[in-house]
C-alpha cells in the first residue's frame, strides 16, 4: 500500500469525527441566535408595554428600539458570522469525505490494494 493510499484511509478515518465536532459548534451558534433574538423580541415587548416606542411606522418603530437593543444585534452579527464560519468549514470537510470516498472507489476499480 503506497503512502497516497494509507493518507486516503487515515483521513477518511479522522473525518466522521471532525464533522460531528464542527456540526455540534455549528448548532451551539444557531442555539445562541435563537436566544439572543428572543431575548430581543423580550425588549421589545417590554419597551411596548411601557409605551416607548414609536409606531407610526417601521422606521420609528426601528429607531426607537435600536438604543436599547445595539449591543445584542452588535453580539448577533457576530455570532451569526461565526456560525456561517463554521457551517463552510462543515461543508468543505463533507466535500473532502466525499472526494476521498471517490479517489478510493476509482483506486478500487483500478485494481490497487487499499
Amino acid at each position: 500500500m503506497n503512502e497516497y493510499v494509507q493518507h486516503i484511509i487515515e483521513r477518511l478515518n479522522e473525518l466522521p469525527n471532525l464533522l460531528f465536532d464542527k456540526r455540534m459548534e455549528y448548532q451551539k451558534y444557531c442555539r445562541r441566535i435563537q436566544e439572543i433574538k428572543l431575548e430581543i423580541s423580550k425588549i421589545e415587548v417590554d419597551l411596548y408595554n411601557n409605551d416607548q416606542i414609536e409606531v407610526r411606522n417601521e422606521l420609528t418603530r426601528t429607531a426607537s428600539i435600536l438604543p436599547h437593543t445595539q449591543e445584542l444585534h452588535e453580539h448577533l452579527i457576530s455570532i451569526e458570522y461565526s456560525a456561517q464560519k463554521k457551517k463552510h468549514e462543515y461543508d468543505l470537510l463533507k466535500h473532502e469525505m466525499e472526494n476521498l470516498r471517490c479517489i478510493g472507489q476509482l483506486l478500487i476499480s483500478r485494481g490497487e490494494s487499499i
